[in-house]
């Protein structure tokens, strides 16, 4: 058990750390600063839609993230009421460069233009359960992305073109 602690937090601390997540970083970073805020791109090769996401806190830091959805079944949802779609989410990190992965949900209805309206799924209730499921995510560095992730989001993102809403 101890051993495989080590190994992870390891891990944790080598992906932290490495050359490879830092020029992954600036390379989002980049994206990120020249795009504008809620800027939708879809990469026909790759078929997925990336959102680009950029905020500022109330204490002035950024917030920064790219959610990239699988087309066709971003294509396929909301036609017979509510669909779930999953996506990706990649969080760069504000204090140190750093890119957080998750997976997340939206609900996809249409209008009757059949255009999609994006809602967010009710999120789970914070017990002391989630609490500890976070904190271990975080010493571990399973929610870290894999540098070979990222290298495929940017090729992604510079293939992509931008879609005008």
């Amino acid at each position: 058990m101890a051993s495989a602690w080590r190994v992870k937090t390891g891990s944790r601390a080598v992906r932290q750390i490495a050359p490879l997540m830092v020029a992954r970083y600036r390379e989002l970073a980049d994206v990120l600063d020249g795009g504008h805020d809620r800027e939708v791109r879809f990469d026909s090769r790759s078929q997925v839609t990336i959102l680009l996401m950029k905020d500022r806190r109330e204490d002035g830091s950024a917030w920064r993230s790219i959610l990239r959805l699988d087309q066709a079944e971003l294509d396929g949802a909301g036609w017979n009421g509510t669909t779930p779609v999953v996506f990706d989410e990649f969080i760069l990190e504000h204090h140190r460069p750093m890119v957080r992965h998750r997976f997340g949900a939206v609900q996809i209805t249409r209008d009757a233009n059949g255009r999609a309206r994006v809602a967010g799924l009710p999120g789970p209730r914070h017990d002391d359960v989630t609490a500890e499921v976070t904190c271990m995510l975080e010493r571990t560095g399973a929610d870290l992305a894999l540098t070979s992730d990222l290298d495929h989001l940017v090729t992604q993102i510079r293939a992509g073109v931008a879609l005008v809403p």
